[in-house]
């Protein structure tokens, strides 16, 4: 459904989406993560959309989805890079997942809680100019 080739991206956001509307009922959470919907979702995020990260951060709340996103290269650049860039929603999704990360342990809890450190300190400084 989102990696189908040549799919536009108006179709991808509203695949996006549907699995947004799934993934607010919390046993469907899981079932997102094993159909492989995390990795697509990542990219869809570092491109740019808002409703794949807020669906990243729905997933982010369950083990297996955490465990998943520790398995996927520079995920948690992504994340800072949608804090970064993203709308104000894509950067709030964001910051929920990395927090959700960084109670882990290994090395996806340390990136994530060495980057919602940077994240919040990029804020206040920020906030503070």
């Amino acid at each position: 459904m989102l990696s189908a080739e040549g799919s536009s991206r108006r179709e991808k956001r509203e695949a996006a989406t549907a699995i947004y509307e799934l993934s607010k009922f919390p046993e469907n959470r899981k079932r997102v993560v094993r159909a492989g919907a995390v990795g697509e979702l990542a990219r869809m995020a570092g491109s740019g959309s808002d409703r794949a990260a807020e669906v990243l951060a729905l997933l982010a709340k369950t083990k297996e989805g955490r465990a998943e996103m520790g398995r996927i290269e520079g995920f948690v650049r992504v994340l800072v890079a949608v804090v970064g860039s993203g709308s104000r929603r894509g950067a709030e999704s964001a910051v929920a997942a990395l927090r959700l990360l960084s109670h882990e342990d290994g090395e996806i809890g340390a990136e994530a809680k060495t980057a919602a450190e940077l994240v919040v300190s990029y804020g206040l400084a920020k906030v503070s100019s």
